[in-house]
């Protein structure tokens, strides 16, 4: 029983080491933490039952479930149980999102705008009712990313995704777009998202990936390249599962995410853009991506083409070069090191992508950031798009598609 209590402990500390992000976050940061004080909470208490001879099977039965929990990661991972796995914002909703712009600079968005979800929980489509069951005679392309995709700050119909859409039915070819794009995802959560997804008849996959993996990396580079993060991944377990399945419909957590800003009234939003106050430096240590971005961009790539499913990775274009004026820093929301060292940075993500191109029958690689200017007019922070941004995205993927994928 002592060494089974023990080993118990040590469970409980990997789950809350292996929590998705680090507690002030946004997204699950407290179920890691919540966990780990449970497990803590159940063990003590089991003690107790230790005492009498008569519940001592409860209480290893009790010992033994938060250790089967730990080790069911594993088989969800294995069995591809995902269906449940990926994050999604607050379903059918549609708000006016008013923008309150603060940092003196014009940004290139709309002052009010229109921001919905489909019953899935993303961005929805504005030129039609996704049947996620059934394309018909729709060519089916899901773009994956975090806010760089989901446009977060643009209307419905100004995402790149849906422009894209645009841009091929004004053709004739019958497209469907669909945006799963969320703020924050790092490229573990897309790979889930995918894998989730999938069964819905994807014929081309669109990843645009890589940004947030570098800032969690910036902010701590031992944690993804740490095996824990990525291998024992608390989101995987079965108990987590289960908790997340009551909360999502429970109508008072049914709402995870919702429209960017903080609610105004009725079905109006109010998103304030202040100015980035100046950082401290750090020094650039970084020599290679995390090791949680190549575990997962590799699993992106054996499942695209275990499918089959053409796959398209887009370098992150961004605002960043040498000579960037101190003056734009009002602006930046990652700039955590000097000018010089974030284009290094980027460049090994953006890199990374670019070499995994081996001409590969489903994988495609486009070098995006290579296409798009560094300037205002495309970018409204360090590389969140424009209007013109947005359009300049779908023009180039358009082209893309017409040389490599029709």
């Amino acid at each position: 029983m002592k060494y089974l209590f023990i080993f118990n402990l040590f469970v409980a500390f990997i789950l809350y080491k292996s929590a998705e992000y680090k507690l002030n976050d946004i997204y699950f940061t407290y179920y890691g933490l919540f966990f780990f004080l449970g497990l803590l909470f159940l063990n003590f208490f089991l003690l107790i039952f230790w005492k009498f001879k008569k519940f001592r099977i409860i209480g290893i039965t009790f010992l033994l479930i938060p250790i089967f929990n730990f080790f069911s990661g594993f088989l969800v991972l294995s069995m591809s149980i995902n269906d449940n796995l990926y994050p999604v914002m607050s379903k059918n909703e549609s708000k006016q999102v008013l923008i309150k712009n603060t940092t003196g600079f014009n940004l290139g968005i709309d002052k009010e705008f229109l921001f919905s979800t489909d019953h899935f929980g993303f961005r929805k489509n504005p030129n039609k009712k996704v049947n996620y069951f059934k394309k018909g005679d729709n060519y089916r392309i899901i773009t994956f990313g975090g806010s760089t995709t989901l446009n977060d700050h643009l209307d419905d119909r100004l995402t790149w995704s849906n422009l894209l859409e645009e841009k091929f039915n004004s053709t004739g070819f019958n497209t469907e777009v669909i945006n799963t794009g969320i703020n924050g995802l790092t490229t573990k959560q897309n790979y889930k998202t995918f894998v989730g997804m999938s069964k819905y008849q994807i014929d081309t996959a669109i990843f645009l990936i890589g940004a947030n993996d570098w800032q969690l990396q910036l902010r701590n580079p031992k944690k993804v390249d740490s095996i824990f993060y990525y291998l024992f991944n608390i989101e995987d377990t079965l108990l987590f599962q289960f908790v997340k399945k009551i909360r999502d419909n429970l109508s008072f957590f049914n709402n995870p995410m919702s429209a960017p800003g903080s609610e105004f009234k009725g079905n109006k939003a109010l998103l304030n853009i202040p100015k980035e106050r100046s950082k401290k430096k750090k020094n650039f240590l970084i020599k290679d991506v995390s090791a949680d971005f190549k575990h997962h961009v590799k699993k992106i790539i054996n499942y695209c083409n275990k499918k089959k499913i053409k796959c398209i990775f887009l370098t992150q274009p961004n605002i960043f070069y040498n000579e960037l004026d101190i003056k734009y820093d009002v602006l930046l929301k990652s700039n955590y090191l000097e000018n010089k060292d974030m284009v290094k940075l980027i460049k090994l993500y953006n890199d990374y992508l670019l070499k995994k191109n081996q001409k590969q029958k489903n994988i495609f690689v486009f070098d995006l950031a290579s296409k798009i200017e560094k300037n205002l007019l495309y970018f409204r922070d360090d590389y969140h798009f424009t209007k013109l941004g947005s359009q300049k995205v779908s023009d180039e993927l358009s082209i893309f598609f017409k040389e490599n994928i029709f």
